[in-house]
């Protein structure tokens, strides 16, 4: 895992360097997702370390760009008196769901194999990014 936050430092270090023009960023944002997916799916049929490693460090650099134009996204639509609020939200939202999300792994975990979740999950992330690539309302929202 310490590859992965590597690989996010250095996307974050890149995106402060470069601007990623209006017009790809939506671009940027579903490439970013669509190689999270494969990255993670391939990572769930393979065991050699080396491959892992470089997976994750590619994992890491998308993590960055699809964080950072979300975040950007969500500071652009939402209201200045409203983003504490909806920042707020956002957060608590992800912290409840947390222990949600690790319980069922948990319980996935005893019953099937994790390779294979990992699999299933992220085909389903493709699956969402896929669709999301043919929503001109999202490419509205990201290119903003």
């Amino acid at each position: 895992m310490a590859v992965n936050t590597f690989g996010i430092f250095i996307g974050y270090a890149i995106l402060s360097v470069i601007e990623i023009k209006k017009e790809k960023k939506f671009f940027v944002f579903i490439m970013s997702g669509i190689l999270i997916s494969c990255t993670m799916i391939i990572y769930s049929m393979t065991l050699n370390f080396y491959l892992i490693a470089v997976l994750f460090f590619i994992d890491g650099l998308c993590l960055a760009a699809m964080g950072s134009l979300l975040q950007t996204s969500i500071q652009s639509c939402v209201p200045p008196n409203m983003r504490s609020k909806v920042f707020a939200f956002r957060n608590t939202l992800y912290t409840a769901l947390m222990p949600i999300g690790m319980m069922i792994a948990g319980m996935l975990g005893e019953k099937i194999q994790m390779n294979i979740i990992i699999f299933a999950d992220y085909a389903v992330f493709l699956m969402l990014f896929i669709y999301l690539s043919f929503l001109s309302s999202v490419k509205k929202i990201i290119n903003i």
